[in-house]
């Protein structure tokens, strides 16, 4: 191919057709011929024969598997979950096999060896992928073993599955039509005893005699009955016998001709083709021929374990020229090569007129000449860089000496305008402090006698108030409170009189019990005296008569003493209760009377302490005021230029004031 030919964004290969197409997708070359080597196809072709080889296996394990879906149609059901399954592995495997090794390796030495953060991410994801693409495959590799291995088992014995299901169906049919025929046959045989029952019967009846019914010999009337009844159960007989053998003919024919629509309409149920049958056949092959079964068994389940290992050993140990051919950045630069991108980044001898000339696909030499390049073009992009650096270095310093002298012209104008005006609002402060402080000390002045006239008229309009109030007060209420305070005086000394007399009469009760108390020790030694005088050796003596009764007169006189005594005792104490309780009226009226003129007087002593409190106030403010400094504040420093300003004017007035001094 001339150089001359090709154009820039021309590719110069052949378009594959539809058959091409296929034969590159059935055969894993995704990419076609490009960078494919004769080695590199061959091991493509193995491993795509491997592919098919092992979906063929899961798919026509799981079709036999499915032939037991619909009993009617049995290929339909098995062709349909084969194929399914098929596609399922064909794919899984193909997406697995033609997966991309050097993604990462490539996506940095085909781009200058430069790695960004998304590059390391995304070979962490790439890496996950793949390793999940093979934990997948394995997983479905043992699954394999433990689902699809007894299906395949079961295809390779299906013959003698086929001999065990038609032993199971002539059984059970036997084993049914064996049942029937019992069970008519009891039938027959008590119909065959009833009828020779009844033979006996008529037999007897028309011979006559003693066993008769009758009596009579010949055919009466009770035998021909007898003979009728005969007659139907001989009909009975040969009707249920025609039926058993029609019955027994029908499932004969039926079993011979497998009929299960027919065995359903005579009421037997065989079981049909379905996975638990073919378990229990495979299960009754097992026990019939354990060895063989166990060799043909471990067989299958190593066939496909040895196509899995093969698949996925396959796919690890390819060797560089299929990794190559399975990178998607090594073909996507290839395709770009055919378009001319890298012609002017390359010499002569590695233009694509010259790589394209090949017979041969050179995939490794074209990975050594994409590496080159894109350093070359990392390097010149390093240095372009650089250079484009410097250069923007240069402008910006430039352009920020000229922003600098620019900023430092403009900050000296800034500085001279702020400070101008920083000036004028010093000024305009300080006229504003002035002016301010003035207002401030003129308002304190009015704020001071505008309060101390406004509380003098309040004390003045609050003392009026109470004046008024404690004058219309006593006219209307106060008349009463000199004739209680009266009446009070009167009851005060009244009562004291009362407890002086009460006292009074409290002592001479007093006086009254001790002699009582005295009258009453002497009356108790006379009775002593008397006692003993009677007790003694000289009781019946005239002498001691005598003494004894001049002893009881005296008694006689001390008791009625104390009679007398006692009665006046009870005057006294009669008088004193009478003391007591015209004291304790007293005490309560004279509580009525202080407590009429607590009341009355309680709104004249609010009145008082309410005057009070209010010369109180006005002493505390009018003292408050008194002790507060004197409204006038000192300048501060804010005013200290508009009043020398203020002050150069007053004195300009009146005496010039020197040029230099201004």
């Amino acid at each position: 191919m001339d150089n001359s030919s090709l154009t820039l964004g021309t590719d110069p290969r052949k378009k594959p057709n539809f058959f091409q197409r296929f034969m590159f997708f059935m055969t894993l070359r995704q990419s076609g011929n490009n960078l494919l080597t004769n080695g590199a196809k061959g091991y493509l072709i193995a491993m795509s024969v491997i592919v098919i080889l092992v979906a063929v296996a899961e798919g026509v394990a799981w079709g036999y598997f499915g032939t037991a879906f619909i009993p009617a149609n049995p290929m339909v059901s098995g062709l349909i979950i084969g194929v399914f399954v098929f596609l399922l592995i064909w794919f899984f495997d193909r997406m697995l096999l033609t997966s991309d090794f050097m993604e990462h390796e490539h996506r940095l030495r085909l781009n200058g060896g430069v790695e960004t953060q998304a590059d390391i991410a995304k070979a962490k994801k790439s890496s996950v992928f793949l390793t999940g693409f093979f934990i997948a495959r394995l997983v479905i590799a043992l699954a394999s073993l433990w689902i699809a291995a007894p299906y395949v088992t079961q295809l390779v014995f299906n013959a003698d599955i086929q001999n065990k299901q038609q032993e199971y169906f002539h059984q059970a049919v036997l084993e049914v039509k064996q049942k029937y025929q019992d069970t008519q046959q009891a039938e027959l045989q008590k119909l065959s005893e009833k009828i020779e029952q009844k033979n006996n019967e008529y037999q007897k009846e028309i011979a006559g005699g003693v066993g008769s019914l009758s009596g009579y010999k010949g055919v009466g009337v009770t035998a021909k009955a007898i003979g009728a009844e005969l007659t139907d159960l001989k009909q009975q007989y040969q009707q249920l016998d025609q039926e058993t053998k029609q019955r027994l003919k029908q499932i004969e024919l039926a079993l011979k001709n497998r009929d299960y629509a027919e065995l359903a309409a005579l009421d037997i149920r065989v079981d049909k083709d379905s996975p638990i049958l073919r378990r229990k056949a495979i299960k009754d092959i097992e026990l019939q021929y354990p060895q063989e079964f166990a060799q043909v068994e471990h067989t299958v389940q190593g066939l496909l374990l040895i196509l899995a290992i093969i698949l996925l050993g396959m796919k690890l140990m390819q060797f560089t020229t299929v990794k190559l051919y399975f990178s998607s950045n090594l073909q996507s630069k290839w395709n770009q090569y055919c378009l001319g991108k890298y012609d002017k980044y390359l010499p002569e001898t590695d233009q694509r007129h010259v790589l394209l000339n090949s017979h041969e696909a050179l995939p490794e030499e074209f990975e050594r000449m994409m590496i080159e390049l894109h350093q070359r073009k990392a390097e010149m992009e390093v240095e372009e860089k650089r250079i484009k650096e410097e250069e923007e270095a240069r402008a910006e310093a430039k352009a920020a000496e000229e922003k600098r002298i620019k900023e430092e012209e403009e900050a000296r104008k800034k500085a001279e305008e702020e400070e101008r005006k920083r000036k004028e609002r010093e000024e305009e402060d300080a006229k504003n402090a002035y002016f301010t402080r003035i207002a401030r000390e003129k308002a304190e002045i009015e704020h001071r006698e505008r309060y101390k006239e406004m509380v003098e008229k309040e004390v003045e309009s609050v003392l009026a108030l109470l004046k008024e109030e404690e004058v219309q007060y006593l006219q209307n209420d106060g008349a009463e409170i000199p004739r209680l305070q009266q009446e009070e005086t009167e009851k005060i000394d009244e009562l004291h009189e009362k407890e002086k007399q009460f006292k009074t009469q409290e002592e001479r009760i007093d006086a009254k019990n001790q002699r009582i108390e005295q009258t009453e020790s002497d009356i108790e030694k006379i009775e002593q005296k008397i006692e003993i005088l009677s007790r003694g050796e000289n009781a019946h003596s005239v002498e001691t008569l005598e003494v004894i009764d001049r002893y009881s007169q005296a008694l006689i006189r001390h008791q009625e003493i104390l009679r007398g005594q006692r009665a006046e005792l009870l005057g006294f104490q009669s008088n004193q209760k009478f003391y007591e309780e015209s004291s304790q009226l007293l005490r309560n009226r004279l509580k009525d009377i202080q407590q009429q003129l607590s009341e009355l007087q309680q709104p004249l002593r609010a009145i008082q302490k309410a005057r009070s409190d209010v010369h109180t106030r006005k002493i505390g403010l009018l003292s408050k005021q008194g002790l507060e400094d004197a409204p006038i504040e000192k300048p501060s420093e804010q005013e200290w230029g508009f009043l020398a300003d203020k002050i150069r004017g007053q004195l300009t007035e009146t005496l010039p004031i020197p040029d230099s001094i201004k």
